[in-house]
């Protein structure tokens, strides 16, 4: 699993932030990605190019808080998907359920559970 992030709000909002090499064209299907610095420890070319994290959405820090344009998220896609990225993805919510009573369950209309778990 890959991922990338537009920003990186865990930098000081006061020093300038180089692009991010989340949008450059890399093959990491090929065998050699491993040497090439990525860090892989698996053989890249027998395992789908898969990103669980395409950072739409980045936290806020009190010495940053990065507004991402949508044009920067549709970027990294292409990216991706021109690298060889089969399975993209993105970050939303994770499974389960808000227990009846506890904070944010059910309140105000908001479902208990959700149509993709």
């Amino acid at each position: 699993m890959f991922g990338g992030y537009a920003f990186h709000p865990w930098i000081d909002a006061s020093i300038p932030q180089q692009p991010s090499d989340n949008y450059v064209f890399r093959d990491l299907l090929s065998a050699d990605v491993g040497a090439r610095g990525w860090g892989t420890k698996f053989d890249a070319s027998r395992v789908p190019y898969a990103c669980c994290e395409l950072g739409s959405g980045v936290q806020v820090f009190y010495k940053n808080r990065p507004v991402v344009p949508p044009e920067s998220v549709d970027s990294m896609l292409v990216v991706a998907l021109g690298s060889g990225a089969n399975l993209p993805g993105f970050y939303v919510y994770h499974g389960g359920t808000n227990p009846e009573g506890m904070a944010g369950g059910g309140a105000g209309g908001v479902a208990e559970r959700f149509f993709f778990e």
